[in-house]
Order: C-alpha cells, then structure tokens, then sequence
C-alpha cells in the first residue's frame, strides 16, 4: 500500500522534518491519531510552507503543534 493510499484510508501519516522532528500530516486536525504528544500539521498548512527552507519550515511545524494549528 502507498502513502497516499494509507493516507486516504486513514486519514493521517506519520511524517518527520529535516531535523527529524515527527508530526503527523492530517486530512483534519480533529481527526484522532496514536500519539496525542506530537503535532498535527493538514495538508493545506504543508502546502502554505511548501515556500520555506527546512529550518524555517521545521520551525513553522513546531509552532502549530504549541498553538494547536492555529498559527497561520
């Protein structure tokens, strides 16, 4: 099974940054993942960031999981 189909199937991957921080990439951050301790990051957050370099985008994650995806 490919990413994009667990993805679909799931609703959510488990992904890391550069620096190798894990979030998850979610179709919608209500959705209930394994592990509550590690940010949600949707779609539509990844592709507003898709214009920084890593550390500025590792840094965006971060900040979203803190304010609960309320950031941008």
């Amino acid at each position: 099974m490919t990413h994009s189909e667990i993805f679909k199937k799931r609703g959510w991957l488990e992904m890391a940054t550069e620096s190798g921080q894990k979030y998850y990439l979610v179709k919608n951050r209500m959705l209930k993942v394994p592990d509550k301790t590690l940010p949600k990051v949707s779609a539509r957050d990844v592709e507003k960031l898709k214009d920084l370099e890593g550390e500025e985008r590792d840094l965006m994650i971060t900040a979203l999981g803190i304010f609960k995806g309320k950031l941008l």
